[in-house]
């Protein structure tokens, strides 16, 4: 199956980027592990945040803790992507990823305080649609 997932994200480098999310969704295996391991090895921030945006858009629970890798990287587009799965998930543990991350700094002001900025956002929303 690696070797499958290699093929797919080169068709991500290559520019065909809606097929390769079309692909890797459509795959019946459990790709998190496959996911991560990609992610981790990966240097390119846009094939990065692609890896994470697969993995909440398959839906996948499990995909809390990925999420929670990701939100912790400096690369806006990678914690981006992974804030986006944590309010498509909306439940207490993403909130409560959210939560431990709000104070997080990033070593720059401008970026801490745009990061803090859109993980308050998050958290705000989920607040307002999760009931209590």
């Amino acid at each position: 199956m690696a070797s499958e997932i290699r093929e797919i994200l080169e068709k991500f480098n290559s520019g065909a980027k809606d097929e390769a999310l079309f692909k890797l969704l459509e795959i019946p295996d459990d790709l998190l592990p496959v996911l991560a391991a990609a992610f981790r090895t990966e240097h390119n921030p846009a094939l990065r945040a692609f890896l994470v945006r697969v993995a909440w858009q398959r839906q996948d629970p499990n995909a809390l803790h990925f999420m929670a890798e990701a939100l912790n990287q400096t690369d806006e587009e990678v914690w981006q992507a992974a804030l986006d799965g944590l309010v498509t998930f909306a439940c207490p543990e993403a909130l409560g990823v959210l939560m431990a991350a709000k104070t997080r700094d990033l070593g720059d002001p401008a970026a801490t305080k745009r990061f803090q900025l859109f993980v308050s956002e998050a958290i705000e929303y989920i607040c307002q649609i999760t009931p209590r």
